[in-house]
């Protein structure tokens, strides 16, 4: 699921309606916004479960080998916990236990 959400997520908008033209915005009115997707799945499972609050939490589609550093599967969402120490999105699970080995 994790790696295929983009590719089912533009079927499921290609099969909408276009949706109505929005207002035209005030000219003197700037909003930024910033949603930080790469931690989303990473949030998820802390609300699910409260014990990974503390701890740097990874999601990807397998964990590989129990304890092994060769592990490819590539690394879809990451806590700030896990971040701190390097760990980000896209990077080999392998990779991410040699640089925080209690990564759950």
């Amino acid at each position: 699921f994790i790696g295929s959400w983009k590719e089912r997520f533009e079927e499921i908008l290609a099969s909408m309606p276009p949706p109505p033209p929005l207002p035209n915005p005030p000219v003197h009115k700037r909003r930024i916004l910033h949603v930080d997707m790469d931690c989303f799945f990473a949030a998820i499972a802390m609300r699910d479960n409260p014990t990974l609050r503390e701890k740097a939490v990874v999601v990807c589609w397998s964990r590989g080998e129990k304890g092994s550093n060769a592990s490819s599967s590539e690394i879809s969402s990451a806590n700030y916990k896990a971040r701190g120490f390097g760990i980000k999105a896209g990077m080999r699970l392998g990779k991410a236990r040699q640089l925080c080995p209690g990564v759950v």
